[in-house]
């Protein structure tokens, strides 16, 4: 796989520390699948201590995967979603997000909590994100 288009940010414009919400955006070069992506991803999520799946959809041509990440010592609650689309050159594009549900900064954790899952989901093609 080639990865392309790597982004990783934090939104609103505070970042990282000050901020409560995490975004990375990633492209996957064919090939690569939608279903290859969102089962590895799934299943990350579901091995995650942390992490639980509310909502999983696939489709030929995106999927959706919904979820909590919930922390360990004071149980603060964070929404996770990851959207996953075939792009026009038969590449797929990863969306995930991650959001606190109160506060408003994390200290990084929404970012680290999107890092986990990619580490842990072994797709070989986000060595390359894990890096930056």
């Amino acid at each position: 796989y080639k990865v392309t288009g790597v982004q990783t940010c934090a939104l609103p414009i505070s970042m990282g520390l000050f901020s409560h919400v995490a975004h990375i955006r990633f492209t996957i070069s064919t090939p690569a699948n939608v279903a290859e992506v969102f089962e590895a991803i799934k299943a990350a999520m579901e091995d995650e201590g942390h992490c639980s799946v509310l909502e999983d959809e696939c489709g030929a041509s995106s999927a959706t995967l919904v979820g909590i990440w919930t922390s360990g010592c004071f149980h603060f609650k964070d929404d996770m979603r990851f959207e996953i689309e075939v792009q026009d050159n038969n590449g797929v594009v990863v969306n995930g997000h991650s959001c606190s549900r109160i506060g408003k900064g994390d200290m990084y954790a929404n970012k680290k909590h999107l890092l986990s899952l990619l580490r842990r989901s072994k797709l070989e093609h986000t060595r390359q994100i894990l890096k930056s």
